[in-house]
């Protein structure tokens, strides 16, 4: 293989992998006449919402049979011309074994690979991880429930360290996913972690990928899970809510009340600290900028368009499939908004 520079982005989940990698996706022949490659290779074929290559940890984590897609990945970097390549997989967070982290780096001969890592606030991680699993998994547990499943990856010191005891200090390059952090947007942000400028040509996704929930939605979710058993029409709410209560990047919903979020806090206080001076050379220790605990739980507003279509595909199924007494909970929850 001919020596290049790898960018080896790893995530985390919910700091807008996704994005990201339908930005490099979209972007990917501008970019290769740039000299920088975003690989085919290790991305899953036929799914519209997948822009990384999850191949690549999958094969590594989850399923052996996968792992000739790494021999194609070193056939299409050895007949390209770039001398950088970018590799982007939040499924990176759960490659643990360190003979399987070292395996990353014997399948990439003869490159420098350095790895990439944004890092979010462990309470707005929670946060924001609680509201995809309600979004789209269906999920009904309390937050205080999920957050406790949480608590494996968390510890953003040990994730380093463990990636640190095979790539090298110098070779971790840890940014923080904070508005206020960013050098400029998140994808201007993440060119300059690869040593690419920003330049003006470079499109930039229209609308937000993968929007979390406010907080209404994420409400009505919470009862819409817990009381419909149709999974098509709860595949009808989901898209209608998703449509119509939405919050954009950056802004949180508050689910965790402040004594919890100061507990999950105080819990991660020293590791950050300690991720802050080592990574990131910050002598006062501070990670994020944004530590103050909000008073705030969630709101949100529902517009009249979307109480409406609610409502409509609410009553369309009602009395049907011995849905009704759930149906009238959800008629009920949404006629409240």
């Amino acid at each position: 293989m001919k020596p290049k520079s790898v960018f080896l982005h790893i995530g985390l989940h919910k700091t807008g992998s996704t994005a990201l990698q339908k930005f490099l996706r979209d972007n990917a022949e501008l970019l290769r006449a740039k000299g920088c490659l975003y690989p085919l290779s290790g991305r899953p074929p036929r799914d519209s919402f997948m822009f990384g290559h999850h191949l690549l940890p999958w094969s590594l984590s989850r399923d052996k049979n996968l792992l000739p897609v790494w021999d194609k990945l070193a056939a299409e970097l050895d007949t390209s011309t770039a001398t950088r390549v970018i590799i982007s997989s939040e499924e990176f967070e759960f490659v643990r074994r360190r003979d399987a982290i070292q395996s990353v780096l014997k399948r990439l001969p003869d490159c420098t690979v350095r790895l990439v890592c944004y890092l979010r606030r462990q309470d707005r991680l929670i946060e924001s991880e609680y509201n995809q699993f309600v979004k789209d998994g269906g999920g009904f547990a309390s937050i205080e429930e999920f957050a406790k499943r949480m608590q494996g990856r968390l510890n953003y010191l040990e994730l380093l360290e463990r990636w640190e005891s095979v790539f090298g200090l110098s070779n971790i390059i840890v940014r923080v996913y904070e508005q206020e952090q960013l050098r400029g947007d998140l994808y201007a942000d993440f060119l300059s972690a690869v040593g690419q400028r920003w330049e003006g040509e470079f499109t930039v996704p229209k609308r937000p990928i993968n929007p979390s929930l406010d907080g209404r939605g994420l409400a009505m979710m919470l009862i819409f899970n817990r009381v419909i058993r149709d999974q098509r029409l709860l595949s009808e709410l989901r898209q209608a809510v998703a449509r119509h209560c939405q919050h954009p990047p950056f802004h949180e919903t508050n689910m965790l009340s402040p004594d919890d979020r100061e507990d999950i806090l105080k819990g991660y206080r020293q590791q950050n600290a300690i991720v802050a001076r080592r990574y990131l050379g910050r002598d006062d220790g501070r990670l994020f900028l944004g530590e103050k605990v909000s008073e705030r739980r969630a709101t949100g507003e529902a517009t009249d368009a979307g109480k409406a279509e609610l409502l409509r595909i609410l009553r369309e199924h009602a009395g049907t499939g011995g849905q009704q007494d759930g149906m009238d909970e959800a008629l009920r929850a949404v006629a409240g908004l």
